[in-house]
């Protein structure tokens, strides 16, 4: 069973390396619900007292960037995650990335019944943003069983401000995200999700997940693009997420 945080829509301004960034910047993992490598988030968080760790890597076209995102939940209904990330642009160019939010549950999805959240995050390129904010997101999340655990609907609407170098806000714009998430087999799961934010072309993901050691090892994979731009926006993703025992038990 897996937890996570979020995977965001596309900014509006979206060069190659920074839509590399986007996609990757912000992704954790969840229960039998949603998870990586979807970017929808949905609305739940790790265990209580437990931690997780996830590693994954991305590619759109002939970018790369490698990520390690740990997160915990020391209070019960709030996940605090922090994210590290490298990438590498066409041109050779390295570019250092990094991430932080906040997630807290208002009401758990459980059986039949809705779940509902909140999100914060920020997403930096350290070059650009120089220890400053970079593009910081809050966002509503809600979970929605249409047939329990077996088959999820996720849903996400936000707004996004980003920031330029100075600090400066550069534009803000309406986000939104929404999954069907459902069970293939016991262990392994499938999602389709559309996303985009205003004045963008959407984008579309397949992902799968399959949990090696059930509630602790998950490895997935996804591929996606925006539409209209297939072959420039395309991008693979490959990750493991480990999860921690409970440390409240």
């Amino acid at each position: 069973m897996f937890r996570r945080s979020s995977r965001s829509p596309l900014p509006r301004s979206c060069g190659a390396a920074r839509c590399l960034a986007f996609v990757a910047a912000a992704v954790l993992a969840q229960p039998a619900s949603a998870g990586r490598p979807l970017v929808t988030d949905d609305a739940g968080v790790v265990p209580a007292g437990a931690c997780q760790l996830e590693l994954f890597s991305e590619r759109l076209r002939d970018e790369r960037a490698n990520w390690a995102v740990p997160a915990c939940n020391p209070f019960g209904n709030t996940e605090i995650g922090v994210g590290i990330g490298r990438g590498r642009d066409e041109a050779g160019e390295s570019r250092r990335l990094s991430s932080w939010q906040l997630k807290t549950v208002l009401r758990e999805h459980e059986g039949e019944r809705a779940g509902f959240g909140l999100m914060l995050l920020d997403r930096r390129d350290r070059a650009v943003h120089r220890g400053r904010l970079g593009d910081t997101e809050l966002k509503g999340l809600a979970t929605l069983p249409l047939r329990g655990e077996d088959l999820l609907v996720h849903a996400n609407l936000g707004w996004l401000r980003e920031r330029d170098g100075e600090a400066a806000s550069r534009g803000n714009a309406a986000t939104w995200a929404t999954a069907l998430d459902w069970q293939i087999v016991p262990g392994v799961r499938g999602s389709l999700e559309g996303y985009g934010s205003s004045g963008e072309r959407p984008s579309a993901q397949f992902g799968l997940r399959h949990e090696l050691v059930p509630g602790h090892v998950q490895i997935d994979a996804s591929v996606g693009a925006q539409f209209g731009r297939s072959r420039e926006s395309r991008f693979l993703t490959i990750g493991l997420v480990f999860v921690t025992p409970s440390l409240l038990r």
